[in-house]
């Protein structure tokens, strides 16, 4: 909801009890040119001198005109408890109590369940000023004024304490049927404050159903809520405990996920917010973030894409064996993404430069490497000659601990088989993964195993072999020739890389599969020589497969004489 600053415009009608008087008072605290508040003494809707701790209600008007704010002023002779209240039908009122410093005491927006405030405390003796000023939307330039832009506020002033309505109900005027009468309804312990950092709950929504989540707002604040889940899409919807709304959201965060900001600060007091699934039937778990609006904190939910509870459940979360040592430690193949994010927990023994990558003919994936408190290290999209593929980097050693891996899809669409694989970035390591997906030529020191299929005459078979990886062969022609490569696997080839071993050591060419997945094909122009080639198996299939390469050489016969 928008907001205004409000003006009043006559005096209040002022009703005494016995032991609370209200006079005009001649004392240099009300006979200045500006009031308590700073404000203009036009401004000012009545003094009050308050005496006693107990004694009937004072009922008075204050009558807000052109959108501008009244100022009542108070005058307490001994320590006392004061409720302060509106009962407005039409405008939704708040009340700021300042004392003699200009510091704010308290504020309230919606205390007593309803669009009404009340604003309860014990206070000292001395001088206050209330602030009266109503919530409104911005008027169009040629539409009519909105509600409370114009309006008369009938206040009570009360002594003694009467706190204003909080979660759970407890006999408060929450509406039937709203965010705050569900029973089951999750509440976030501490009151959201400026620069009080990120509130986070986990809840569980059952399919068909809602749920809701309570906050507190203790000053005037701006609010970012963001709803995530990993097994539904999810869409939020805010009110008060009155019902009335204050915004809806499906799709503000990443994917499917929901993100409502409100920049508009909205006043301390009580909300409550719905979450459902899109659909109306799915459900799941779910995550909610509470805090205080930025642009910064907008552009992290909506850029991010990991719920904050990383690897925190173990049913969702892979463990990537019993630590990362040294070298490359590939994930096993066969990795499916079926909801909308994959948690990979693993652990490093030593500190270490980290390299992860993931890969999928399947979707355009994203990934994101985290500690297991749910801080972000970093997190990338589309790796620079990768594709749609993701490559990430630390940028730096990262202490010897647990971390975690999350794997997504772009906008939370499209799944299936991806890859994923762990890598200290050193050396020996990133050779021995280019080794690995036939990227390089492996040096004769490498230790990577050639299998030798020696002369080719007319046509060649290999062993059947089973692993994962890239299987390496050599072969050798004696004059120029058309080399046709085929390679039959179970599970399937990514592709086959052929390589100049005796000569530039250098890619001359690659073939990939058909549109089956089960055979690749490869064909060559070379001269004699000897060459390397790789066979690189799908990642994206069940683990170790078993494949057979055959080669074919067809030479140019001899022109007739």
């Amino acid at each position: 909801m928008n907001k205004i600053n409000i003006m009043p415009a006559m005096r209040a009608s002022i009703g005494l009890g016995a032991l609370l008087t209200a006079t005009s008072l001649s004392s240099a605290a009300f006979a200045q040119d500006v009031g308590l508040c700073g404000q203009p003494n036009g401004l000012t809707e009545g003094n009050f001198t308050i005496s006693g701790s107990t004694a009937a209600p004072i009922d008075t008007f204050v009558n807000i005109a052109r959108g501008e704010p009244r100022y009542l002023e108070l005058m307490l002779q001994n320590p006392t408890g004061l409720t302060l209240e509106t009962n407005s039908f039409d405008a939704d009122p708040v009340l700021i109590l300042f004392d003699s410093s200009g510091a704010v005491v308290q504020t309230d927006d919606d205390g007593t369940g309803t669009l009404n405030s009340r604003l309860g405390v014990d206070l000292p003796a001395g001088a206050y000023c209330l602030q009266v000023r109503t919530l409104t939307d911005i008027p169009a330039p040629t539409g009519p004024l909105p509600s409370g832009f114009d309006a008369t506020i009938p206040l009570r002033v009360t002594t003694g304490v009467t706190p204003p309505v909080t979660y759970p109900t407890d006999g408060g005027q929450i509406a039937s049927g709203s965010c705050a009468s569900n029973p089951n309804m999750l509440v976030a312990i501490d009151p959201l404050s400026l620069g009080g950092g990120v509130q986070q709950l986990s809840g569980q929504l059952m399919g068909g159903g809602s749920a809701s989540v309570g906050f507190t707002l203790s000053e005037p604040m701006g609010v970012a809520l963001g709803v995530r889940s990993d097994t539904f899409d999810t869409i939020i919807s805010l009110e008060d405990v009155a019902g009335v709304p204050y915004g809806t959201d499906d799709d503000g965060g990443d994917g499917v996920n929901s993100l409502l900001g409100l920049e508009q600060a909205l006043q301390p007091g009580d909300y409550c917010l719905t979450v459902n699934s899109y659909d109306g039937a799915s459900g799941g778990p779910f995550d909610v973030t509470l805090q205080e609006w930025s642009p910064q904190v907008v552009a992290q939910q909506t850029g991010g894409f990991a719920p904050f509870n990383v690897c925190q459940d173990p049913a969702t979360t892979v463990a990537l064996g019993d630590g990362l040592a040294s070298g490359f430690a590939p994930l096993s193949a066969g990795q499916a993404l079926t909801g909308t994010y994959s948690h990979f927990s693993f652990s490093t023994s030593q500190e270490m430069e980290l390299r992860l990558s993931a890969s999928s003919n399947n979707f355009d994936t994203v990934l994101g490497l985290y500690s297991m408190d749910g801080t972000e290290i970093a997190r990338n999209d589309d790796a620079e000659g990768q594709g749609t593929n993701s490559r990430l980097q630390t940028g730096g050693v990262v202490p010897a601990g647990q971390y975690c891996a999350v794997v997504g899809s772009f906008s939370g669409s499209g799944g299936g088989l991806f890859d994923l694989s762990v890598l200290e970035l050193t050396e020996e390591a990133l050779l021995a993964e280019a080794y690995n997906r036939g990227e390089l030529l492996p040096s004769v020191s490498s230790g990577v195993e050639m299998n030798d299929l020696g002369l080719l005459e007319r046509s060649l078979r290999s062993e059947t072999v089973a692993g994962s990886g890239a299987e390496w062969f050599l072969f050798e022609v004696d004059e120029e020739s058309l080399v046709v490569m085929d390679t039959t696997s179970v599970g399937g080839v990514e592709r086959i890389a052929l390589f100049d071993f005796e000569g530039s050591g250098q890619m001359v060419a690659e073939g990939w599969p058909d549109v089956n997945g089960s055979r690749t094909r490869l064909v060559e122009r070379v001269g004699s020589g000897i060459y390397a080639v790789a066979v690189v198996r799908s990642a994206y299939t069940e683990g170790r497969e078993a494949m057979q390469m055959s080669l074919q050489r067809y030479v140019r016969p001899p022109r007739r004489q």
